[in-house]
């Protein structure tokens, strides 16, 4: 009321045009502002809310808080106006009941969420989904120990209570509370991935072009590349949004069993460490030379069966492309004893690199069960 010189408060929840006045010297703040109200209990907090939406100017919105600063507390009120610390309102929604804790972190990752899997997946533990299944848990289990404690209270009146049938239905419902809990365990791993990403690894022996194949999937020059065998000699991450699913692309140092150099001998080692810790591995390729040694390799047979895809590079130095492939899958079925999943790219012309991002996202979707 200091602020808009009037005698009532806005109406709640309704947009009221007002102007705004410094609360002691009565300037003109804002001819043009909106102020909306939300009255304890129904606000985001718990608590009475004032809204004040003003014109976006810099000087005017420092003026508006150093006069709402110096506004003056009613008769028996708790002070004057500060600014708030960060997440302040949630903190004060968590406390007044109005968000659990899963809501609250549903909130952090909907504020911090880059793709389109990473919002649904946040908007759906905001609403409150995960606390309603935990909470149902809870009330199922207080239900059994209710069961329990009648038998043995009662257990000895005969016609009271049946304990065999009252154990057997207890046995029966704990079990179905422990079956929808490891399920939901075993789908953890699905929510961590699409919050922080699905790794992709790329590897290869040296100088296949998987530092090429990144810069062309990102579409930057985010490695660095070279002819000379053994450029990248660290881990280098990119993440893409890819059809709505947050990657991870990590672009590692070239894999081969003997080497005497100690740098590269780190970066290989690297190199298989993100290669095995990835969810998804893009195994590049040379399509003109025979990879048969590599592809029986000791530190590539190290490496744990994570789904992987081919990746045969630069096809546009083909003399004769079918032939160069028949040779590429006849040594892949002899080194693997089968042919997985392969495509075959250009990073000098582009030709495959749109198969190569649909069979990764068909991969990812497989991976996250929502295909």
């Amino acid at each position: 009321l200091q602020l808009t010189k009037r005698t009532k408060l806005p109406k709640p929840r309704h947009a009221t045009l007002c102007s705004l006045y410094h609360p002691q010297d009565g300037t003109l703040i804002d001819s043009s502002a909106i102020a909306l109200s939300f009255p304890s209990p129904f606000s985001y907090t718990g608590q009475d809310i004032l809204e004040l939406h003003v014109h976006g100017n810099p000087s005017l919105v420092r003026t508006l808080l150093r006069a709402l600063s110096q506004v003056q507390p009613p008769e028996g009120g708790l002070g004057g106006m500060r600014t708030a610390h960060a997440g302040e309102f949630t903190r004060r929604a968590f406390e007044n009941g109005k968000l659990d804790l899963l809501q609250v972190e549903g909130l952090a990752d909907l504020l911090n969420a880059e793709t389109q899997a990473q919002r649904t997946q946040a908007l759906r533990q905001l609403k409150g989904e995960g606390g309603k299944i935990y909470e149902s848990w809870r009330e199922e289990l207080v239900r059994v120990l209710a069961h329990l404690e009648a038998v043995i209270d009662f257990g000895d009146d005969e016609g009271d209570v049946v304990e065999s049938e009252v154990l057997e239905g207890v046995t029966v419902k704990l079990l179905a509370v422990r079956e929808e809990i490891t399920r939901a365990l075993s789908d953890k791993r699905r929510g961590e991935v699409i919050r922080d990403g699905v790794r992709v690894a790329i590897v290869g022996p040296p100088n296949a072009g998987k530092s090429s194949l990144l810069n062309r999937l990102v579409r930057r020059e985010a490695a660095i590349t070279s002819n000379i065998p053994g450029t990248t000699r660290d881990v280098v991450q990119v993440t893409m949004d890819l059809g709505g699913y947050p990657v991870i692309l990590s672009d590692t140092a070239g894999i081969r069993d003997q080497t005497e150099d100690p740098i590269e001998k780190e970066g290989i080692s690297r190199s298989l460490a993100s290669a095995d810790s990835a969810d998804i591995r893009l195994l590049v390729l040379d399509s003109t030379t025979n990879n048969s040694e590599f592809l029986t390799s000791t530190s590539l047979r190290s490496l744990s069966s994570t789904p992987t895809l081919i990746v045969l590079n630069k096809s546009d130095l083909h003399q004769n492309p079918p032939e160069m492939i028949a040779l590429a899958h006849a040594a892949l079925f002899q080194s693997w004893g089968g042919v997985p999943r392969v495509e075959h790219v250009s990073c000098v012309t582009e030709e495959g690199l749109e198969e190569v991002l649909d069979s990764v996202h068909t991969m990812v979707v497989d991976m996250l069960g929502e295909g």
